[in-house]
């Protein structure tokens, strides 16, 4: 663990861990089973199905509500630590600081081109049937409101931090892990 190979990798994670996390949270993709979810050999995260997204879940129940995830695995990753449970260990971790860093600054500087994504989102809505955007323009009002705007940077900053203690060991993440793992022996 404290090899210099390992510290790159881990950092490389982190990173890409913080950028994902982001783009779930305002695609609020779902489906993110393991089964679904790739890393690369140089410690990035690939997530390679995006059916479920904005608005559709897989099932007639939502069960991943979290933000992101942010399991006990990624957390082992990031913290370089055998156990995550205490939150104020993990809070202590360097690797730990530096997510919340990256995600805090992520959503900081995605609020400054809101405008652009949300307009992404609005010309994907002409003209398609895709189920993510049943819900018309709702599906951007929703979109709009996940970037914070209207509050001030230090609010924002708050609320980012408060994402990412939701979506810490959430129980429902580890759940639907699980019951893909019996499902489909994914893990």
């Amino acid at each position: 663990i404290g090899s210099r190979s390992f510290r790159e990798a881990q950092r490389r994670f982190i990173r890409s861990m913080a950028g994902y996390s982001l783009v779930s949270y305002f695609l609020q993709i779902k489906d993110r089973h393991n089964g679904n979810i790739m890393l690369s050999a140089e410690g990035h995260i690939i997530h390679i199905d995006f059916g479920f997204m904005l608005t559709n879940s897989p099932g007639a129940i939502k069960f991943e509500n979290v933000p992101f995830k942010l399991t006990e695995e990624y957390l082992q990753v990031i913290c370089a630590r055998k156990s995550v449970q205490d939150p104020a260990e993990t809070s202590r971790s360097e690797g730990y600081r530096y997510f919340q860093e990256l995600f805090v600054l992520g959503l900081l500087a995605a609020r400054k081109h809101y405008e652009k994504l949300t307009t992404l989102v609005e010309i994907m809505m002409e003209g398609t049937s895709m189920p993510c955007m049943s819900g018309g323009h709702s599906v951007v009002d929703s979109l709009r409101h996940r970037f914070s705007l209207g509050v001030s940077e230090e609010q924002c900053i708050t609320h980012a931090l408060g994402l990412i203690d939701e979506s810490r060991l959430s129980w429902r993440s580890a759940s639907y892990d699980k019951f893909q793992q019996m499902q489909n022996g994914y893990f």
